[in-house]
């Protein structure tokens, strides 16, 4: 589950250390419905294309990719079929950014999509690139501005996720560090 890009990320869990770079699997050992959790990292100097629908992600890539935080959540908040909460201004590590959460349907026919993914977006050269694991999922998206490079980190999880997992996967998302 892990990817990262060309710098790494290295969130910190609270408590007994866990390091982790680029990703997280919940303490069910998967993404995967109906109770995983799971985070994926995205630090990369490519620039990030978010998908009008994330179904038809294929024909519905912009021409133009998102470049900046607000670009990027503008982008999100405007994907098809997400239901998106309102961003919300964060701080990860010293620093600035925004967080959204965007929902699959539960009723999702992720195995009729193009390539049999419901893809939220891609980057230079990966399309897609992050994609969902299963029909109500749940993603939060973090994204920051590191020094002029944006971050992304998506934590994922589900209804039937127990909540010690959802904790867990909010303390590594609020205490990420970044070299």
């Amino acid at each position: 589950m892990a990817r990262s890009g060309s710098r790494s990320l290295s969130p910190h869990q609270a408590g007994p250390a866990r390091r982790v770079t680029g990703g997280w699997n919940g303490p069910q050992g998967g993404f995967d419905p109906p109770a995983g959790a799971g985070i994926i990292a995205f630090t990369v100097d490519k620039k990030f294309y978010v998908y009008g629908d994330p179904c038809e992600w294929r024909s519905t890539r912009p021409d133009a990719p998102a470049t900046t935080v607000d670009e990027l959540v503008a982008a999100l908040a405007n994907q098809a079929s997400r239901h998106p909460s309102a961003p919300e201004e964060i701080t990860v590590d010293g620093y600035s950014g925004k967080k959204i959460t965007l929902h699959v349907a539960d009723d999702a026919r992720i195995r009729e999509c193009d390539g049999g993914h419901f893809s939220t977006l891609g980057v230079a050269g990966e399309h897609p690139a992050l994609w969902a694991q299963g029909s109500g999922e749940i993603d939060e998206i973090w994204i920051v501005d590191v020094n002029g490079r944006i971050v992304l980190l998506e934590g994922g999880y589900y209804a039937h996720t127990p909540q010690h997992a959802v904790d867990e996967l909010h303390a590594i998302l609020r205490s990420a560090t970044f070299d």
